[in-house]
Parts: structure tokens; C-alpha cells; sequence
């Protein structure tokens, strides 16, 4: 696994990425410049509405002037005005705290209050708040808008090339980018929306007539238990859809399901089974070992790229590549 400081470890996953967000923009001005340049024009004023960028500080843990019911993720200082800025990952819209945060900015000169999200939310109350700012065609900016900001044109042996690199990963991993398909809403790499939902169920039936043992997929589960040999004999695969794995290796920056192998107790000998799987461009395992705090055992991944057809998944591309999966788990076992 290649190490990723953007990549979401253990605190909250909005906090984390606002106070990595606020570490690119202040390491990178050039960034933070183009950040409110978008921000000013989505919603329909010039480019210089809010000046020239000067820094962006994380005050998730902070109570504002005073105000203790209040606290935005995020401060943009310009020079012209202050952008406060509510970053949202997976959580609902909360109007009751966005109302406190109006509150809040109308006691600060020259401030406009934003929210980001990567979850389409439609509520129009929003544009009632005083000093709410948004963009002209929506009730919210989404992440999706400044995607463009963080285009990397750096050299690319260079470190800024790098550290763009992985928080573009990191964008990634958050679900920033939009993925639609037919009889869904949302993106399928938003989590828990209701297009990744529809594509479990549609993996399910394919990996249930191929031959391995699922159990019975609940609403709110964000992923499906497979056992390759029989119910409940470990190892468990959990796979996801994932717009990237560069965050296991470069090669594999592209939408992909990933298959997290896992274990519980004594399992000695199953790395090295695992090990013995020929890798392909198709179908690739990625050994990643550790035993995790939930008693769970982390083998590694196995990696299969994405294809579409007409906003579907095209899963006639990848029942070749399952199939071998399939084969070669009841190989290890006899």
C-alpha cells in the first residue's frame, strides 16, 4: 500500500479532509486563488469578488466570536471579504446549523457563508439564509464545481506534483466525482447513495450464479459479505466500487471494484495462498496485511476495472475475471 497523508485514517472524515484542504491552499496560493476565483464566479459575480487569496484556516474545533453554537470547518481569508465554508462528505443537511452559522457571519464584515457537498441536496431555504452564497443553477455548491481548481500541471517528478497527486486521490476516495447510472440517484462512488446500493444488488446476483456464497445483503449495508467455499468459512470479501485504488498502487488510478479479503482468528497460511494468484491487467491482487482493531484480520485487494455501457455497468466485461476469482479460492481449498 502506498502511503496517502489525505487519505482518511481514524477522526471524523469531514474534519480531516476540511484541515487537508486548508493545507493545500495555504502550501499552494496559486490554489487557493483559483479556489475562490470558482467559487465567486459559479455563483454569478466577477472573478475578483473576494480579492486576492491570503490563507485558509480549519476551525472544526473552534468556537467563532464568541458565538458558541456556531462552528464552520473552514475560513477563507481574501482580501476583500471572508468565505466561511460548511464541508459535508456523506452527512445530511442540517438547516438548523446553517441558520447558527448565518448568524454567526452577519457579525463579521464583508463574510459569505457557503456549503459544499458531495451529495446533490435540493433545498431552497438555504438562498433565504442572510449572507449565504451559492451557485446560480443550484441551491449548494458540490464538490464536483472544483474538481477543475485542482487540475495538477505541475512538473512531474516535482513534490508539489506529488502532494497534488495524492489529495486529487483523496478527492476521489470522497466520492468528488460523478458517477451516474440508470435507475439511481447520486453518484455511485457517493457513499451510501442509492446508485452504490443498486450496483451491490447487481453484483450480487452475479457473484451468487457464479458460485459464491453471499449473505442476504441489509438496506443500510454499504457493502456484501461473499465467502468463496461456504458461508461463514473465512476468507470474507467485501467489495466496493471505487473511482480509484492509486492509493494501493498508481497503476490502478480508475474506477474499479475492489474486494477487501479478511479474516478472523488463526488463518496462518492464507497470505501465502492469496500470493499465489496470477495477476492480470483484468484482475490484479494487491497484498495488504494487518490485523485491525475490530478483531478482523486485512489480507489485501483484489482489483477489477470498471467498464460502462449506456450509463450500466457493463458486468459481462468482469464475469470472466470473477469466475477465475472464483476458481482459484476452491483451488486453494482442496
Amino acid at each position: 500500500m502506498r502511503p496517502n497523508l489525505f487519505i482518511f485514517n481514524r477522526d471524523c472524515p469531514e474534519d480531516f479532509f476540511s484541515r487537508s484542504l486548508a493545507y493545500i491552499l495555504n502550501l499552494y496560493p496559486n490554489i487557493g486563488q483559483k479556489l475562490i476565483q470558482r467559487i465567486a464566479v459559479l455563483a454569478g459575480s466577477k472573478s475578483d469578488y473576494f480579492g486576492k487569496f491570503i490563507q485558509c484556516q480549519f476551525t472544526g474545533y473552534e468556537f467563532l466570536g464568541g458565538h458558541i453554537e456556531s462552528k464552520p470547518d473552514l475560513m477563507i481569508y481574501c482580501s476583500k471579504r471572508i468565505i466561511f465554508f460548511e464541508n459535508k462528505l456523506q452527512s445530511p443537511l442540517n438547516n438548523k446549523q446553517m441558520e447558527r452559522h448565518s448568524h454567526l457571519i452577519n457579525r463579521i464584515p464583508n463574510s459569505s457563508l457557503i456549503f459544499v457537498s458531495n451529495i446533490l441536496h435540493k433545498n431552497t431555504k438555504l438562498k433565504s439564509l442572510q449572507g449565504y452564497l451559492y451557485p446560480k443553477n443550484a441551491d449548494h455548491y458540490l464538490w464536483l464545481d472544483f474538481i477543475p481548481v485542482f487540475i495538477n500541471t505541475y512538473h512531474r517528478n516535482s513534490f508539489a506534483y506529488k502532494i497534488l497527486k495524492d489529495f486529487n486521490t483523496a478527492l476521489k476516495r470522497n466520492g468528488m466525482i460523478s458517477r451516474i447510472i440508470n435507475g439511481a440517484n447520486e453518484s455511485l462512488y457517493t457513499y451510501n447513495s442509492d446508485a452504490s446500493h443498486l450496483a451491490l444488488l447487481q453484483l450480487w446476483n452475479l457473484l451468487n450464479d457464479i458460485g459464491f456464497k453471499l449473505i442476504k445483503k441489509h438496506v443500510n449495508e454499504t457493502t456484501l459479505r461473499v465467502y468463496p467455499i461456504k458461508h461463514r468459512q473465512y476468507p470474507l470479501l467485501n467489495p466496493r466500487f471505487e473511482p480509484t485504488a492509486a492509493w494501493l498502487d498508481d497503476g490502478w488510478d480508475k474506477e474499479c471494484i475492489n474486494f477487501t479479503v479478511l479474516s478472523r482468528g488463526n488463518n496462518s497460511g492464507l497470505d501465502k495462498k492469496l500470493m499465489k494468484f496470477e495477476s492480470k491487467k483484468d484482475c490484479t491482487y494487491i497484498a495488504n496485511p494487518f490485523e485491525s482493531r475490530d478483531g478482523y484480520n486485512y489480507h489485501g485487494h483484489f482489483l477489477l476495472p470498471l467498464l460502462f455501457k449506456n450509463n450500466e455497468i457493463d458486468f459481462e466485461n468482469i464475469k470472466q475475471q470473477l469466475l477465475r476469482m472464483y476458481k482459484f479460492f476452491v483451488e486453494q481449498n482442496k
